[in-house]
């Protein structure tokens, strides 16, 4: 029921946020469909894009849109080692992979004290020491996955897992609107659910 609950939340979001109506609804005085509106102009990118699928340059990775082309969504910006994505509804969701070489700390860490606390050592180095990582030793040969709080009080799921000699990252932003419209649930619920989609998002891209 929670999960259908933050479907039907996102959906509202989305609705309120882009404006949408159904067309030609007589009771909202729409008598004649509008026009789509034009797709979002996709930069020069560094990676590449061969239908739905985004294939990184040199990151050693691949992943299907996170994002709805319907409202915008595609490719914001690459480099070498990863892309972020957006849309028209304020989602941002972003993969990153980045090398590590075999007489680094992270390989240190990995072999005397494992791959959990070698990862949390890793992101704490990187989102500092407020955060609350939780590790999946079941996804991806371990994965930790947490809540990160900007500076300016966006909420951001991330997951990261280690592939070979590679770390992977993962983070997508709470949508605008969708706390407001989720004032119902606790935050602690929230989390759990914008936690759950990094980790689902972390799981799906495919490994080069």
């Amino acid at each position: 029921m929670r999960n259908w609950s933050f479907t039907f939340i996102l959906a509202v979001a989305s609705a309120l946020l882009c404006g949408c109506v159904h067309e030609g609804d007589p009771t909202l005085g729409v008598n004649a469909p509008r026009e789509a509106p034009p797709p979002e102009k996709t930069p020069r990118l560094v990676g590449r894009v061969s239908g739905n699928v985004y294939i990184s340059a040199h990151g050693g990775f691949a992943v299907t849109f996170p994002v709805s082309r319907e409202y915008g969504g595609h490719p914001a910006a690459d480099d070498e080692q990863g892309v972020t994505f957006r849309d028209r509804l304020g989602n941002r969701i972003s993969f990153s992979s980045r090398e590590f070489a075999p007489e680094s700390q992270m390989m240190a860490v990995m072999r005397t004290k494992g791959r959990d606390q070698a990862l949390e050592i890793l992101v704490k180095d990187i989102y500092g020491d407020g955060i609350t990582p939780h590790y999946h030793a079941e996804l991806r040969g371990g994965m930790l996955s947490f809540i990160y709080l900007k500076p300016l009080a966006t909420r951001t799921g991330v997951a990261a897992f280690v592939h070979q000699n590679r770390v992977f990252v993962v983070e997508t932003d709470l949508p605008p609107g969708v706390e407001f419209l989720s004032k119902q649930d606790d935050e602690g619920a929230l989390d759990e659910r914008l936690e759950r989609n990094a980790v689902a998002l972390a799981q799906s891209i495919e490994l080069r």
